[in-house]
């Protein structure tokens, strides 16, 4: 039986039912590179992200990927976008999220007040709304150094004409 101060205790569903599984003060040390090949044999089909990331989980089932994607990357571990959630999925701890297929999406509606762009789509709009902002500031701005310049050029002549007066009497 393992003492629960140096053990890391992970919770795992299994058809519906929470078991926990305890993981010796050995497991939680083991290297990275003794752990890539145990796991390797464990979870053949996965890529050496995920497997980073079930290694870490098993550590501490709280972590999230900004917890050790630092150490990821010292370790020359490359991490997918979705690596957390592949190793949540092979652990049992999470059901695989499913895509809907691009043919049986919805045809988008004809009101643009209710358009919500896809989450590729929102920095490209952003940058166009952003550029239009920066656009119209400029031109503003013109407007005003414009008007500025006139005024000031009429200010030069009006005292040009002044200190002409004033020779000429």
């Amino acid at each position: 039986m393992s003492d629960p101060t140096t053990a890391s205790e992970a919770a795992t569903e299994s058809k519906g039912q929470t078991t926990m599984t305890s993981k010796s003060s050995d497991e939680i040390t083991e290297s990275w590179e003794v752990a890539r090949e145990r796991l390797a044999v464990e979870f053949p089909d996965r890529k050496e992200g995920i497997l980073f990331c079930i290694w870490k989980l098993r550590q501490d089932p709280r972590a999230t990927l900004v917890d050790f994607r630092d150490e990821a990357k010292l370790r020359g571990v490359v991490l997918g976008g979705r690596s957390l959630h592949s190793a949540k999925v092979a652990l049992g701890w999470e059901e695989p999220s499913t895509r809907t297929p691009k043919a049986s999406a919805p045809e988008p509606q004809a009101s643009a007040a209710r358009f919500e762009p896809s989450r590729e789509a929102r920095p490209a709009q952003q940058a166009d709304e952003l550029e239009k902002q920066l656009l119209s500031n400029i031109q503003m701005i013109r407007s005003a150094a414009s008007g500025e310049a006139a005024r000031l050029k009429e200010a030069i002549r009006e005292a040009m004409r002044v200190l002409q007066n004033a020779l000429d009497a």
